[in-house]
């Protein structure tokens, strides 16, 4: 079992959005937006799960213009390993966004991350409302994500510095 050690070496992560407590103190939830296809998922967002393992934040969402894939932190140990897909499928990113993706460019990564950030506002104020009644979606964001988002601080591009 690979155990995940502590460098000493400062790094940063970048996170295109961050949901946090309503103090701002405790992340809850990472998000990446790519506007195209991801090849290597598992490379991809290797920095993101080390980032998730450094300021103990159990979910993430990696949001293309076409699907939403779901992480969760399975405590199975202490490495990025132990962050794994929540879903079994990736969701349909225009069906998890729906009314706000209607007539945008999803395809352009800033308008991604603006209709993303909306959907998380929206979610953390009203999440009955927002979250469409579609069961693969649901299960994929009930009861974790959901939860990490309901009355949360949403915030771009922020820096997460870790060692």
């Amino acid at each position: 079992m690979e155990t995940f050690r502590r460098s000493t070496v400062r790094r940063k992560y970048e996170a295109d959005i961050v949901v946090s407590d309503p103090d701002g103190l405790e992340t809850r939830l990472i998000v990446e937006v790519k506007a195209g296809p991801v090849k290597d998922l598992n490379e991809a967002t290797r920095p993101l799960r080390e980032a998730m393992l450094w300021v103990n934040c159990h979910n993430a969402l990696l949001v293309t213009a076409d699907l939403t894939y779901v992480y969760r932190d399975t405590f199975h140990d202490a490495s990025p390993d132990a962050i794994q897909l929540a879903a079994e499928q990736p969701l349909s990113t225009t069906n998890l966004l729906g009314d706000l993706a209607v007539g945008r460019n999803l395809s352009n990564e800033e308008e991604l991350a603006r209709v993303v950030v909306a959907w998380l506002q929206a979610l953390s104020t009203n999440w009955q409302d927002t979250l469409p009644a579609d069961d693969e979606i649901v299960s994929a964001l009930l009861p974790e994500i959901i939860g990490a988002i309901a009355q949360g601080q949403v915030q771009c591009g922020t820096v997460i510095w870790y060692e």
